[in-house]
């Protein structure tokens, strides 16, 4: 096996799953440093992504027999699916909280209870490794309303990112470097308060979120762009709905499109690709189909695991044509 053209070799490894490329890596030391450079790590993560499709890992949680909402819920798990993936049990497992913050190419955020509530968590689901890290900012607010976390992979450095954001600061960590950018201040628009809205979508570096507005007894909402390269905030046009109050609203990306979906009924879609589209090309317009990946329902999964607080998670293979 060693004989193998090195190219021939790259491919076959970039097409194994993460936990067997870590058994491999006792293989040698050539297979070894192959894996371990930083140019098969991006070619894994990239095919990793084609070979999934529109595959995606949706959390909730379950406590005593009551359901929490933790991510938005899949409306349709075909019969055949019977594989749940556990998050690992960390040492002190009893003092996370059990929601994920957020997720993106199989790495979830979970973080430590009130008391230590700036200890984070960031699990791989690939291969069942964990690391911690701690942020210093204190002046950063950690409420599930009032912040926005994300995770999003930066192609210009091979590495992938950790972004807090609230109404007035936000501040970046970097995974491999392991260290924290300065704090920074967020655009003006944010200062009016309000509701961040749901987990922040992530698509090919660049991270959507909703700020949702009090405005004259009714909710008005503004969607939020994040570039993780330049780590800038970018401002898109407001869709067009109805506002009122008690609108549910959800957003996903698939096929290089934003949806962003109203109490599971109507869906526009923007093409944004990795975010970089100019201003003028990007044109909210109607989804006339059934809305992607998601409904608001009492009990869509079921759960036959018995202990008092279990994070459980399922692989999607729903999928939609958006004939795009």
């Amino acid at each position: 096996m060693e004989k193998l053209p090195y190219d021939v070799l790259e491919i076959i490894l970039s097409r194994l799953p993460s936990k067997s490329l870590l058994r491999f890596k006792s293989v040698c030391k050539s297979w070894n440093a192959t894996i371990s450079g930083e140019r098969f790590v991006g070619i894994h993560l990239q095919q990793s992504r084609q070979s999934s499709g529109n595959q995606d890992i949706f959390f909730w949680r379950e406590k005593r027999g009551f359901k929490y909402e933790s991510q938005v819920r899949v409306t349709e798990i075909p019969q055949h699916i019977q594989t749940k993936m556990r998050l690992e049990q960390l040492e002190h497992e009893q003092k996370l909280d059990p929601s994920v913050l957020c997720y993106c190419d199989g790495l979830a955020l979970r973080r430590y209870g009130k008391l230590l509530h700036n200890q984070y968590v960031l699990c791989n689901l690939s291969t069942g490794t964990h690391v911690e890290f701690y942020c210093p900012y204190d002046e950063i607010l950690y409420n599930s309303h009032q912040t926005v976390y994300a995770i999003c992979y930066d192609p210009s450095i091979n590495d992938y990112k950790v972004i807090i954001i609230d109404y007035k600061r936000y501040a970046v960590y970097y995974c491999r470097a392991m260290r924290w950018s300065e704090m920074r201040e967020t655009p003006d628009e944010f200062l009016g308060g309000g509701l961040l809205i749901g987990k922040s979508v992530s698509l090919n570096g660049y991270l959507f979120f909703i700020l949702k507005n009090e405005e004259d007894d009714c909710f008005g909402i503004k969607i939020f762009g994040f570039d993780s390269v330049n780590e800038k905030f970018k401002r898109f046009p407001e869709p067009t709905y109805v506002k009122r109050r008690g609108v549910f609203m959800y957003m996903t990306c698939v096929g290089g499109y934003l949806y962003l979906c109203f109490d599971n009924s109507r869906c526009q879609m923007i093409k944004v690709e990795g975010g970089g589209e100019k201003e003028e090309e990007l044109v909210w317009f109607d989804f006339n189909g059934r809305p992607p990946n998601s409904e608001r329902v009492e009990c869509d999964m079921a759960s036959t695991v018995q202990e008092d607080v279990n994070i459980l998670s399922f692989r999607r293979i729903y999928r939609i044509k958006t004939g795009y």
